[in-house]
Formats: C-alpha cells, sequence, structure tokens
C-alpha cells in the first residue's frame, strides 16, 4: 500500500487580500483632495488636526495622480468602506473644473457602487 504524502503549504504564497479599489480619473483624484482639504470647507468645523488625519489619504491621491499617464487616464485608487462613507458625505454631488466632466456626479457614483459591493 502506497501513502500519499502531503506537502505543508508554502508560506510564501500566503498574502493579505488586496485593498479595494476604485477606478478615478484626473479631475475625480483632483476632487477628492480639494473635499479633504480645508479649501472646500466641505467637512464642517475642522481645524488643521482634524485635516491632518486625511494626510495619509492625500498623499495616496498624489500618488495616483503622479501614476496617470496619455496611455492609463485612470488610476485604481485604493479605499476603506469608513473613507468611503465619509466622502460619499462630503463630495458634491454636481462638481466641475471648468467646462469639463461633471466630475462630482462620476465619483459620487463611483463611490455610491463601492459602497454597493458593485464591482466595475
Amino acid at each position: 500500500m502506497t501513502q500519499e504524502r502531503t506537502i505543508p503549504p508554502d508560506d510564501r504564497d500566503w498574502a493579505l487580500p488586496p485593498k479595494p479599489t476604485i477606478k478615478v480619473n484626473r479631475d475625480e483624484l483632483l476632487l477628492l483632495d480639494w473635499t479633504t482639504g480645508s479649501a472646500s470647507h466641505l467637512i464642517p468645523n475642522a481645524d488643521l488636526d482634524e485635516l491632518a488625519k486625511w494626510h495619509e489619504f492625500r498623499m495616496s491621491v498624489w500618488t495616483a495622480i503622479d501614476s496617470l499617464s496619455a496611455e492609463s487616464p485612470e488610476a485604481d485608487f485604493p479605499l476603506s468602506e469608513a473613507d468611503a462613507k465619509i466622502l460619499m458625505a462630503v463630495v458634491p454631488t454636481t462638481f466641475r473644473w471648468g467646462t469639463g466632466e461633471d466630475c462630482g456626479y462620476s465619483l459620487k457614483m463611483k463611490l455610491s457602487k463601492f459602497l454597493q459591493g458593485v464591482k466595475k
């Protein structure tokens, strides 16, 4: 009788699942930065300490902006459910940078789908 040998799983293949992301373009990223900054006044009564809590988030926004190119006009932006809920409350439903696309509406739809668990 032949006995099968079991091989233990390789620990090198173990990894945490990737953080959920949404695909965003330059205008939507700029809106995220503007919304989480003091200039927008969309985070009511936020003092400098409160705004500094968004530092890592804003750095990820600017990292994503820096990664954009003509060949890749959208970035996969990592997002937590908690941040998505806050952004859903403070991102304006309609917003345009000049005469461009309504990036407020498109970003709000992406946040809504993210919170509903819709993959797109």
